[in-house]
């Protein structure tokens, strides 16, 4: 049976680790249970300085049992964007999957994945649906959208839904795009703005394939890093022709994130937007942002459910 599921497309799946002795065997053990079983996992430790290499050297035996091929490094720390760099190479499989250390997968996830990349020649990337964990584990919502594909304008200009940690894409197509530049904070934006940017479609599914854990070291509460990565990025872009544009979504995502901890400190952000383009105020990010400024989250519960 094993050599028949074996003459599936090799899925490579790369698993960073830094300081996540708590989450790391969760997220092992959800690839060890994918319902897919042409699958090669590479585990690195990024110069962890908790205990996540014993974590994970508890799980080798498992994981050995199950992959079509395993390895597993630990050396220091050099950096998410050095790391994903660093592993590419040693990639041997059609399609290819970063899962962040404290995420998961759900059983589902890379069957569902590879059978729609395999009927689907112009999509580079495709994603799904999240749920929502705290720091316990326990899941407290999910997060979904509608299918849909999207174009570079769509990720350049901030009108997509794409979850990096549900992403599966063309190993050929990531290779493709070269490295990533030196000390790039977001690099799945990056990422997703490369491939877009060959003609392909970046597909979003409506089904929910992913585990996305929120807890105090995540990068999305990491309000300053975040709008340094936003900016770093857009000017990487600086001659295309949607540029200011680009400049003012990303100020009012800045604003909207800000307004969760600081709302004096949001404004500025946000007329700074609709400075780079007026024409701003009529998207349905500046209205939301507007509601959530001035009125009581009681209220927008209310009126929400």
């Amino acid at each position: 049976m094993n050599d028949i599921l074996n003459t599936r497309p090799l899925v490579s799946v790369a698993l960073p680790c830094y300081n996540h002795e708590r989450y790391v065997q969760q997220c092992i053990q959800s690839i060890i249970d994918q319902d897919y079983q042409n699958i090669e996992l590479i585990i690195v430790d990024d110069g962890s300085r908790d205990g996540s290499v014993e974590k994970i050297r508890e799980m080798l035996p498992a994981c050995e049992a199950r992959f079509t091929r395993f390895e597993f490094r630990s050396r220091p720390n050099v950096g998410l964007s050095a790391t994903l760099a660093e592993v590419l190479p040693w990639c041997q499989g059609e399609y290819f999957a970063a899962v962040a250390s404290d995420d998961a997968m759900l059983p589902h996830k890379t069957r569902l994945e590879v059978d729609y990349l395999d009927k689907h020649p112009g999509c580079a990337a495709v994603f799904g649906g999240v749920q929502i964990a705290d720091d316990a584990g326990n899941i407290v919502r999910e997060e979904r959208r509608a299918s849909r594909s999207f174009d570079f304008d769509d990720i350049f200009l901030l009108r997509h839904f794409l979850k990096a940690t549900t992403q599966l894409i063309r190993l050929d197509d990531l290779k493709a795009i070269g490295p990533f530049p030196a000390g790039i904070i977001m690099e799945d934006w990056y990422m997703c703005l490369k491939l877009a940017a060959s003609g392909k479609s970046l597909d979003n599914l409506h089904e929910v394939v992913s585990i996305y854990r929120r807890h105090e070291g995540n990068l999305s509460k990491q309000i300053d890093l975040i709008i340094k990565g936003r900016q770093q990025i857009v000017d990487l872009f600086r001659e295309h022709p949607l540029y200011d544009k680009a400049v003012g979504k990303t100020y009012i995502a800045n604003a909207a994130h800000m307004e969760l901890h600081d709302k004096g400190r949001s404004l500025p952000w946000f007329f700074r937007g609709l400075g780079k383009d007026p024409a701003l105020i009529l998207e349905r990010a500046s209205f939301m942002y507007l509601v959530k400024l001035f009125l009581p989250q009681s209220t927008i519960r209310k009126y929400a459910g």
